[in-house]
């Protein structure tokens, strides 16, 4: 692990404002956001910002985009500027200014530190004796708050201790324009990162940087060349790589350069490197700024607009008369009485003076909109397909997947102006990829019940038996249903009756779990259910005649707390009480059990309070709890504990342990022998995780996106995994199947 030291130069250029912020994460953030810290800065014009106090504000609203923002931290980064770019906008319209912020953000996430870059920056990075620039000036970009598009440029720097980075404003000549005329290296507003050993944490430093003992010169960058085909290189400690760019209306071409800055002094310094992968344009898309200021934004739109309309009410008012006099001409013509002048009346004259310049008006409008729509639809679509065509080139399966991400957010920006049969294709090839290097098989799904089982049912919880019959469990009544297994589908057993009440001697209260049973079972049930106060009951046939037996379980000595969750293990019933932490088990024979309970639970004991269900295999039990993690007790008169049992991702090239995923699991099935399995059902994905006993993650199933049916837009609420290898997903009261493979 490393620390981040940022130290902001003491020295400032009296044109240049550097308004920066160090994020405090919030309490309440997106999964996979927990273990990483950002800071954001901007470079303003000081004669256009007297105020910093706006600008800390809006990087403070940034980072809460940031870490709102659920999967890769280029997409979280994404929204983070493209919150700020709005903002940027808005202050540029109300100041009627074109002065462009640039932005940098810095996030460290245990030893890697990623770079955001948006307009002129430099990235100065330094390791051993050489320093390298992360930038060249054709990829500089306009910066934020110039128009609706906007550029970043993303990296991922390896940083390791005793190296550091110099973030400032790039140093044009005196021909500069605008914001950064004139802005040296030494003058301008920067700051310093040094890597410690550490603990993961950005910090600021209390003493300011002293420049003057850097003694750096910029020499001229390397020639550009194009780039050549061929594997990526290697990701050695302390480089700086260039994952992607987000930029639209760029016309400099792909490249892969290493410019060298040199030092006169000895001064802390790394070896860099970085390499774009962002292919050139096609002609159209490679316009000026102002070009695509008037065309590809909206405020453009207007001009231009205005501009036609002007033009046509010109021309309307040079052929009002003359059109006038026509009319009179014609119509005079085609009367049966030729000496009878043809007059039109004054209204008829007020009425074709409005309406036909509102017609050809509208038409010249739905044209214009339609064409206008239809260009940026195009531009995004192409720099879509240019990211992709990156990105399958790719051999890293990290800049792969950073690329492919990139190109659906371009996409997505595509459609905002219509769907087209290109832009569905190249989405349905990007997710094919992105399925690839996840390890995600797509399922066809079809309905089980056509219009579902009715009601106001809510399924909770599926079983299936060696049969194929499905039981579930309806979490609103607590009651129990039966889907028989028939050659044409399923059917609703109307025969079976299963639900609480006064079964017996006993009432029994809704039913909070349940499980399959073999044929062979004492009481000749095919179900077996059990009520929050420890009352099982066994449902069924038998010789044709229905089961329904109710027994109450010995209590432990403190008696019941809630009953949450049971399991078997080795013929024996193992029974979880949620609210009085305890974990029993009773001694079965032909699955009754009569006999005390004997907690499982000797000097360790784990919290149970947000344990959701159990599974069992053979003499380890397993606990899902409702944070998405796992605990595994294994033992036989007493368990010992492992919480939380990691979970193991192979992932580009490395097996990692994890406490948890990044998802949250509300349901879970343990397959029996001759492939014992666990099955994770992650509800609002609608996907199913398949892992082995060992929690290491083995492959990801989700809904296919254009075969089968199409499931409910909402969380899944059960599942399960039939003998016959069918998963069967539930969605409220309709039932959904798919093979698997």
């Amino acid at each position: 692990m490393v620390d981040l030291i940022l130290k902001p130069s003491s020295r400032s250029d009296e044109r240049v404002r550097l308004v920066h912020y160090l994020a405090v994460p919030p309490r309440r953030l997106a999964r996979g956001r927990e273990h990483e810290q950002i800071w954001l800065a901007l470079w303003a014009s000081a004669s256009k910002v007297a105020d910093e106090n706006p600008l800390k504000g809006w990087l403070e609203q940034a980072t809460l985009h940031y870490y709102h923002t659920r999967g890769s931290v280029s997409l979280a980064l994404r929204q983070a500027f493209e919150y700020l770019n709005r903002q940027a906008l808005t202050f540029n319209q109300a100041q009627k200014t074109s002065s462009p912020f640039l932005g940098a953000a810095i996030v460290l996430r245990g030893e890697q530190v990623y770079l955001a870059l948006c307009g002129p920056v430099h990235a100065y990075l330094f390791a051993g004796q050489e320093m390298r620039d992360a930038l060249l000036p054709e990829q500089a970009g306009r910066g934020l708050g110039i128009g609706q598009t906007w550029g970043m440029r993303f990296y991922l720097w390896a940083a390791q201790p005793g190296a550091g980075g110099w973030l400032t404003l790039m140093p044009l000549s005196s021909e500069g324009q605008g914001l950064f005329k004139g802005v040296n290296l030494e003058a301008a507003e920067g700051v310093w990162v040094e890597v410690k050993a550490g603990s993961g944490q950005i910090r600021l430093a209390e003493s300011q940087p002293v420049l003057s003992d850097m003694s750096l010169e910029t020499s001229p960058p390397a020639p550009v060349r194009e780039a050549e085909p061929g594997p990526a290189p290697s990701f050695q400690p302390g480089e700086a790589r260039l994952l992607g760019e987000d930029i639209v209306g760029s016309s400099r071409p792909a490249t892969r350069t290493s410019p060298a800055v040199s030092r006169a002094a000895p001064t802390p310094s790394m070896a860099g490197r970085h390499e774009t992968t962002t292919a050139p344009l096609p002609p159209r898309a490679q316009t000026t700024s102002a070009t695509h200021s008037k065309v590809g934004s909206p405020a453009g739109w207007g001009h231009a607009l205005a501009g036609v309309l002007w033009k046509l009410w010109q021309g309307w008012k040079r052929v009002a008369v003359p059109l006038k006099r026509g009319i009179d001409n014609v119509f005079s013509r085609v009367l049966p009485n030729e000496s009878t002048p043809f007059r039109i009346s004054p209204g008829t004259l007020a009425f074709l003076a409005v309406a036909i310049p509102l017609m050809v008006v509208t038409i010249a409008v739905i044209v214009y909109w339609q064409q206008g729509r239809m260009e940026q639809h195009r531009l995004y679509l192409q720099q879509a397909q240019q990211v992709v065509s990156q990105a399958l080139g790719q051999s890293d399966p990290a800049l792969k997947r950073v690329n492919l991400e990139a190109a659906l957010t371009w996409v997505d920006k595509a459609e905002q102006y219509g769907q087209t049969t290109d832009s569905r294709s190249l989405r349905m090839t990007i997710y094919q990829n992105l399925d690839a290097l996840a390890g995600i098989q797509r399922l066809v799904f079809q309905a089980l019940l056509p219009g579902g089982i009715g009601g106001n049912f809510q399924i909770g919880k599926i079983v299936a038996t060696q049969s194929e019959d499905l039981y579930v469990l309806d979490r609103n009544q607590g009651s129990i249903l039966r889907l028989v297994a028939t050659e044409s589908g399923y059917a609703l057993d109307s025969q079976f009756t299963c639900r609480p009440g006064q079964i017996g001697s006993l009432i029994v209260g809704p039913f909070v779990d349940m499980m399959a049973l073999p044929v062979s079972n004492l009481h000749g049930a095919q179900v077996m259910a059990i009520d929050a106060n420890g009352n099982l009951v066994y449902c069924g046939f038998k010789g044709g005649e229905p089961v329904l037996d109710a027994v109450a379980l010995q209590p432990p000595d403190q008696g019941w707390g809630v009953v949450k969750s049971i399991t078997v293990r080795q013929g024996n019933l193992v029974v979880m009480d949620a609210m009085q932490n305890g974990l029993y088990e009773y001694r079965g024979s032909q699955w009754d059990f009569v006999d005390r309970p004997k907690p499982l639970f000797g000097s360790q004991v784990i919290p149970l309070s947000n344990a959701k269900s159990l599974v069992a295999f053979q003499e380890d039990i397993f606990i899902l709890y409702d944070d998405g993690h796992v605990s595994r007790c294994s033992g036989v008169s007493s368990v010992e504990c492992q919480d939380p049992f990691p979970f193991r991702l192979y992932q580009d090239g490395q097996v990692q342990e994890v406490p948890r995923l990044d998802v949250t699991f509300s349901d879970w099935v343990l397959t029996p022998p001759p492939d014992p399995a666990i099955y994770l059902l992650e509800s609002s994905g609608q996907s199913v995780y398949y892992v082995s006993l060992m929690l290491s993650v083995q492959q990801q199933f989700r809904p296919s996106l254009v075969d089968g049916e199409r499931l409910p837009q909402q969380a899944a609420t059960a599942f399960t995994v039939t003998p016959g290898r069918n998963i069967v997903m539930a969605f409220g009261n309709m039932l959904y199947s798919a093979r698997l493979p």
